[in-house]
């Protein structure tokens, strides 16, 4: 029972109820079997119950660490609609970095490893992560250029192949979900980068 833990006496008969740190939460909610770790509550005043730490971060969720590979970066777990929205919610910056948030894949998938960095593609249909969903990169007025650069931000040496296709299916006007502007009709883009 919670009344046993620190109360002077052995009642475990291994001193495990008498430990150090009598007034530690944590160390109560572990004696007493508690449910109430890692559950999303804080039960402790110092939410030391709920830490990334200790708990790890939701699927739906990320951590800014795991972006940038740095132990001290914000050390919160951040929805997924966070990442590549535009607005850096990480100390680093991570998670509007251009390798988590532009790849080349496939129309339906996209592979991405743990750490949500996508698969590196040398060719595919131009892609874009925005709040989290990965969508297929749509847009008018396409120019060679732009493939070079895209290719050069993937760590490619140089663009082999820009084919603007019509869209085969439905696209997300991206645009519209980031501004609520209506975006024209626009061309999906097939890349081939080169090492």
């Amino acid at each position: 029972p919670n009344d046993s833990f620190c109360d002077v006496k052995d009642d475990c008969g291994d001193g495990s109820d008498e430990k150090e740190g009598c007034n530690d939460c944590l160390a109560k909610m572990r004696f007493s079997g508690s449910k109430g770790i890692c559950d999303g509550i804080e039960d402790c005043p110092n939410g030391e119950d709920e830490t990334v730490e200790l708990c790890g971060c939701p699927t739906d969720h990320f951590h800014c660490s795991d972006l940038s590979n740095q132990a001290n970066d914000t050390n919160i777990c951040q929805p997924m609609e966070r990442l590549c929205d535009g607005r850096k919610h990480c100390q680093s910056g991570a998670d509007e970095d251009f390798k988590y948030c532009i790849s080349l894949g496939s129309k339906t998938d996209m592979m991405e490893n743990t750490g949500l960095e996508p698969a590196g593609n040398n060719f595919g249909i131009m892609k874009v992560r925005f709040k989290g969903v990965w969508y297929q990169y749509c847009m008018t007025g396409w120019k060679e250029y732009m493939g070079v650069a895209v290719c050069s931000v993937l760590g490619f040496n140089s663009l082999s192949v820009a084919i603007p296709q019509s869209p085969n299916g439905e696209v997300t006007d991206i645009g519209y979900l980031a501004t609520g502007i209506k975006s024209p009709p626009c061309s999906t883009i097939y890349l081939v980068c080169q090492d």
